[in-house]
């Protein structure tokens, strides 16, 4: 049996060199696929996060942005400017308050102008009435100022004439 062992021995390096050989491919292998798991879980972890990226930059990021954009007319005085928010949210609901907001706004300024302008026209009759009755007074103190020294003078007439009609 020494001859066999002898034969083993020999085969040894070989041997040793093959199941080397092997487990090089089989840790190649092995190292290949764990790369192309990693990549892959990489490349959908990735994508995922894009996804959420631009769901959320849709979802919230402009709906925010059409808020501040048609707050910011609104109050530049763009009454007219309604805010759309494509969404069915919270957001939405603000869109729509402020849409009522600006309505209101708009009809209470309406109908404060159009008090204003009954109460000017109203102010205005009063003063073209003031000073129709300012001119009638005068107008009435100049032509009684005349009467009163004829009617003096038609008094004294009428007591002259009784004197001279009726002598006692």
């Amino acid at each position: 049996d020494i001859p066999l062992m002898v034969e083993q021995v020999q085969q040894l390096p070989t041997f040793v060199l093959e199941r080397m050989r092997l487990f090089r491919t089989e840790v190649r292998s092995r190292y290949r696929a764990l790369i192309i798991v990693i990549a892959a879980s990489s490349l959908f972890a990735l994508t995922i996060v894009v996804a959420l990226f631009a769901f959320f930059r849709r979802s919230v990021v402009s709906p925010f942005k059409e808020l501040l954009a048609g707050g910011r007319r609104i109050a530049k005085g763009d009454f007219a400017h309604r805010v759309t928010v494509e969404s069915a949210d919270e957001l939405a609901e603000l869109a729509d308050a402020l849409n009522k907001m600006t309505s209101s706004f708009v009809e209470v300024r309406d109908n404060l102008n159009d008090k204003v302008k009954e109460r000017t026209q109203e102010v205005v009759r009063s003063e073209q009435l003031a000073s129709v009755g300012f001119l009638a007074a005068g107008v009435a103190h100049e032509i009684n100022n005349p009467l009163a020294s004829i009617a003096w003078s038609a008094e004294a007439l009428e007591s002259r004439l009784h004197e001279v009609l009726h002598p006692t």
